[in-house]
């Protein structure tokens, strides 16, 4: 069975096709020309900040064309700065760790129930004494092991023990003394 469609009681289906056509495509030119007007509107603020931009980097090439050049700067000139950057150097290697680094490594060193109760350090030897307290002896032991153990301090040594307090208060000193290494 055939079907037929009869195109005369239809109402005038391609007048209907292209007004939709045309209503799309005038729809679609104006959102195109929206666009447009806009993105030239940021363009042109853009275009300011980049002037902008441009010009300071202008200038900076003037700069660098009238400083004069490294090989132009005369040797005296560069000796001087060799001979202040070897002492910057050799009084950086002399001189060891500050006493708030050489501190804040002995603080994370210390177990819980150790404290600190005496702290001097030289700096330009690296020697370190302390003393630390607790009230068991296996603390103290480990703290010192662990000073031992650290790749920033040598010779270390248990310089003295005591006992301080009486009964339930006793408490177990340790003086210790060690080298700050440098490196």
């Amino acid at each position: 069975m055939k079907m037929r469609i009869n195109l005369s009681t239809m109402p005038n289906p391609p007048v209907t096709v292209l007004a939709t056509v045309f209503t799309i495509m005038l729809v679609c030119t104006l959102i195109l020309i929206s666009w447009l007007v806009y993105s030239g509107m940021i363009l042109a603020d853009k275009r300011t900040e980049l002037s902008v931009v441009r010009d300071k980097l202008d200038k900076r090439v003037a700069d660098m064309k009238t400083k004069p050049a490294l090989e132009q700067t005369d040797s005296r000139t560069l000796a001087e700065f060799n001979r202040q950057l070897l002492l910057i150097n050799n009084l950086e290697k002399s001189v060891g760790k500050s006493a708030s680094f050489v501190m804040a490594r002995i603080e994370n060193l210390l177990p819980d129930s150790v404290y600190l109760i005496n702290f001097r350090y030289q700096r330009d030897s690296g020697e370190v004494s302390l003393t630390a307290e607790s009230k068991q002896t296996s603390s103290l032991a480990l703290f010192l092991h662990k000073l031992e153990k650290d790749e920033l301090f040598s010779d270390v040594l248990l310089a003295r023990q005591q006992q301080t307090g009486d009964g339930g208060n006793r408490r177990i000193q340790y003086s210790i003394k060690f080298i700050g290494r440098s490196g």
